[in-house]
């Protein structure tokens, strides 16, 4: 929505047992490929520090490219915090 997610994930995500993930490029719901490694890293490293459940929020084909996403921002977030690069 325009907005920088990172103060609602502190406010909310030590409350919330569900986060619903997706990317917004025009529309609602879009695939997570198309978000920004810078964008997306920072949501996912909060996320690797949470337990909950997580739902990537998309449609149709949007699922396999939006997990093939997430999957690197994961590998990049650990990476970082081993202080090696992500492959």
């Amino acid at each position: 929505m325009g907005r920088d997610p990172l103060p609602v994930l502190d406010a909310w995500l030590p409350h919330a047992s569900v986060v619903h993930l997706h990317a917004m490029a025009g529309v609602d719901h879009r695939s997570l490929a198309l978000a920004a490694s810078e964008q997306l890293d920072p949501v996912v490293a909060r996320l690797l520090d949470w337990d909950g459940v997580l739902t990537l929020e998309v449609f149709e084909d949007d699922f396999f490219t939006s997990r093939m996403a997430l999957l690197a921002a994961v590998e990049r977030c650990r990476a970082e915090w081993r202080g090696t690069p992500a492959a």
